[in-house]
């Protein structure tokens, strides 16, 4: 059911990705501008500190939640998921239990009836906006199949509480900021800044990836590519879902392979049954 109809009038002409490229782009241009106009470093360590707390959590997000919760791919350490899944709702609020799952039932059915945030049955702004809503609407109403494709590594903990993650943000940007030497209205911003990047993470691979309802690459320069995950090739990710590398500049592979390296891993073997 779409909610915006004027709005998704509007997103007929706004290319995917060019919201995410604006949001990245802006931001370091107003903390440049604004450290050369006020003489200080503070507004670019803030937009710095900011994407910088971002992009862990985003990464977090794609290795816990999706490559690694959702297509087993790679295969972790069961305390390096555990506590990776902490870190990461800490971070970012995403509520591992139906995400994962979810997913699983995405690729499944790909832009179908059953898809839980397709843009041809949401909407392109509707799954922008509403995806988290859409998410806990299709457990209730699809809620069977939902705990079908559960797995012990998407059951509940307790690190899935809301209240946990405005902590932990609030904690990380207070304390960072305050040994950067930041002010507290610029610690707030830099929170700002992270918070945003997870949206633009979910909001641009989710809706922008499935635009006009068949799956496709999201173009999207390097730099915005590596700050939301590295999910921009996703038509790639669609065709090779056990690839644990996403795209060319992919920050999550190399989170990855650094986790191989550490024996903290292990590539998943070729099993078509996790390409559902």
């Amino acid at each position: 059911m779409i909610k915006h109809p004027m709005a998704e009038r509007l997103a007929e002409y706004v290319p995917p990705g060019a919201v995410a490229e604006t949001f990245v782009y802006g931001s370091l241009a107003i903390g440049v501008l604004e450290s050369v106009r006020r003489r200080s470093k503070n507004p670019i360590v803030t937009v710095g500190t900011g994407f910088a707390f971002g992009t862990v959590g985003a990464v977090l997000n794609t290795v816990i939640n999706h490559r690694s919760g959702a297509h087993h791919s790679p295969r972790l350490k069961d305390w390096v998921h555990k506590s990776g899944r902490i870190a990461q709702s800490f971070l970012t609020g995403i509520d591992v239990p139906t995400t994962v799952p979810e997913h699983k039932i995405h690729h499944a059915h790909t832009d179908q009836q059953l898809d839980p945030h397709s843009p041809v049955n949401e909407g392109r702004v509707g799954v922008g906006v509403h995806l988290i809503e859409l998410i806990k609407t299709y457990d209730e109403e699809h809620h069977d199949a939902v705990v079908r494709h559960q797995d012990v590594r998407s059951h509940p903990m307790w690190s899935d509480n809301k209240m946990y993650t405005a902590l932990g943000i609030a904690g990380t940007h207070f304390f960072a900021g305050k040994a950067l030497g930041l002010p507290l209205s610029h610690r707030l911003i830099s929170a700002g800044l992270h918070i945003s990047t997870i949206y633009i993470q979910d909001a641009t691979f989710t809706a922008d990836s499935h635009a006009d309802g068949h799956t496709q690459d999201v173009p999207l320069t390097p730099l915005t590519n590596i700050i939301p995950g590295g999910e921009g090739d996703h038509l790639h990710h669609h065709k090779h879902p056990l690839d644990p590398r996403h795209s060319k500049f992919d920050s999550g592979h190399v989170a990855i392979r650094a986790l191989e390296m550490m024996g903290l891993a292990n590539p998943h073997p070729t099993d078509p049954a996790w390409a559902a």
